[in-house]
């Protein structure tokens, strides 16, 4: 293990059509006689927590590309931003209030 490079696993079962990312690391674990617990710590972010898996780890240790990984498993890709919430001016919120009294004054 040199230069910061993690071993390859030596064995490297293939991801099934619609598996999830934890199904994969269970059989992963199997597969090379590790608990699948200790497996998951290793891979999360940050390493020793249950946070989410680290798709360039889990390659690394498979000997597989990153991108192949993330197409295997796409759980694994970060999640796009989502846009902000809409924020309402004061006097939308007036205008509204306002339209909502006409339509009142208007039912009586």
């Amino acid at each position: 293990m040199t230069g910061g490079q993690l071993p390859v696993l030596p064995v490297q079962p293939r991801s099934r059509r619609g598996e999830t990312a934890d199904s994969y690391l269970r059989r992963l674990a199997a597969a090379n006689h590790l608990r699948s617990s200790y497996l998951r710590r290793y891979l999360s972010k940050p390493e020793g927590s249950y946070g989410p898996v680290d798709p360039g780890k889990l390659a690394a240790l498979t000997g597989r590309e990153p991108h192949a990984i993330l197409h295997a498993l796409p759980e694994l890709a970060p999640a796009a931003p989502r846009p902000a919430a809409r924020r309402y001016t004061s006097e939308e919120i007036q205008r509204s209030r306002d339209a909502k009294r006409g339509k009142y004054a208007a039912i009586r």
